[in-house]
């Protein structure tokens, strides 16, 4: 072969190299501008569930308060309700006090009214006698007078009658109305009562009436927050499923049939993962969706678990509860690099180390599955990895026991 020809072969094969370098760097840069678009784009879209979330947490927090003040309504329709039926109860019972005493005033009233009659028909008696001896003057007066006084008045005039007769008939009329006023007291005191208490118990029905609507507001207020609290929950899974999917790590005991290159099965086997880790009967969420390796368990000396994974995979909260304490900023952070502490119901306190970036705040209240962090290596660590501690009452635990 003659220089020429080699020179020619050795051009071809240089040229062809570099034809072959440059579509590769082409095809390298159009992936990565893909993938930086979609990045972007995903960004974009999470600023924005971001920003829609944070509105609805802003009605959640006005429907919470809605809700409280309802409720605290609610209570004091209660208490007045209890303080009217106490009140009616007591009315009641001097209903029944003034009604004895009515019936024992009547009772005295015929007593006396006897007692009269039996004096007044004495007095005809002796009205008879005189008649009979002879003088009809008193008998014309008794039969001309319109009631005792007036025949006593005239008996006294035109009479001999003993004055203690007379004086018996005018106890006997002064205590028989003594007894009437008495009743009548108790007539116009049992009216009064009457009255006071149709007011009362017109005011425990209009009670009644208010508290059934002020109970339909807060289920309806409740409804609406429950709707809301969906809303945000699907949010948060947009947030995790919006993960770009060529930086989805390839995850251990994947089927064969599953390859890294694969990105709709790895997917998928994420999503099946994060379902089994939130299927448990503490209702707690596995923390790391992409990662279900536990590379240090709970121990005496380390009172935590690490679940490796690469950085900038989302950490989830492992259920709803509020951010009381936040390192986003000293990346030593006590060893613990950036670090989230969430409060959960039942004494629960969960602490998430060694992240890469904090997107929390303290006094915010997250929902179970929430992302709250990305994965780091800050602080005292030997590689990207989520430290998760878990204390009850005050006591650490082994936070595999509750996921």
């Amino acid at each position: 072969m003659s220089k020429k020809h080699v020179s020619f072969f050795l051009l071809s094969a240089f040229i062809l190299t570099i034809v072959t370098i440059n579509t590769t760097i082409e095809m390298t840069n159009h992936r990565r501008g893909k993938a930086f678009c979609e990045e972007n784009n995903l960004k974009i879209t999470n600023k924005k569930i971001k920003n829609e979330k944070k509105q609805l947490r802003d009605s959640i927090d006005f429907l919470r308060k809605d809700i409280e003040e309802n409720k605290n309504l609610l209570k004091n329709i209660e208490d007045n309700t209890l303080r009217l039926n106490n009140e009616i109860s007591l009315n009641n019972e001097e209903f029944l006090i003034l009604k004895e005493k009515i019936e024992k005033n009547q009772s005295e009233i015929e007593i006396k009214q006897k007692e009269k009659d039996e004096v007044f028909c004495k007095l005809k008696q002796i009205l008879v006698l005189i008649e009979k001896s002879g003088s009809t003057d008193v008998f014309d007066l008794f039969l001309s007078s319109k009631d005792f006084s007036d025949l006593f008045k005239k008996i006294e005039a035109t009479s001999d009658i003993s004055k203690t007769t007379i004086q018996l008939i005018n106890d006997l009329e002064k205590s028989t109305n003594e007894i009437k006023h008495k009743k009548q007291v108790n007539e116009s005191s049992f009216e009064k009562l009457n009255q006071k208490q149709e007011c009362l118990r017109k005011e425990l029905n209009n009670l009644e009436e208010e508290k059934i609507k002020v109970q339909k507001k807060i289920d309806e207020f409740v409804k609406n927050l429950d709707e809301k609290k969906n809303v945000i929950m699907n949010y948060n899974k947009k947030v995790i499923e919006n993960k770009p999917v060529y930086s989805l790590p390839f995850i251990e005991n994947t089927p064969k049939n599953i390859s890294p290159n694969n990105n709709f099965n790895i997917v998928n086997k994420a999503k099946v993962l994060r379902n089994e880790f939130s299927a448990n009967n503490n209702n707690n969420i596995w923390p790391v969706p992409y990662s279900h390796a536990v590379s240090q368990k709970f121990s005496n000396y380390h009172k935590a678990v690490d679940i490796p994974a690469p950085c900038g995979e989302p950490i989830l909260s492992i259920n709803s509860g509020t951010v009381i304490e936040v390192n986003s900023t000293n990346p030593c952070g006590s060893g613990w690099g950036y670090f989230v502490v969430i409060k959960h119901a039942n004494g629960l306190i969960s602490r998430y180390a060694h992240a890469s970036k904090i997107f929390v705040s303290v006094g915010q209240v997250v929902d179970a599955g929430e992302p709250i962090a990305f994965i780091g290596s800050t602080g005292n660590s030997t590689g990207p990895h989520l430290h998760l501690e878990i204390t009850k009452d005050g006591f650490h635990i082994d936070p595999l026991s509750i996921l």
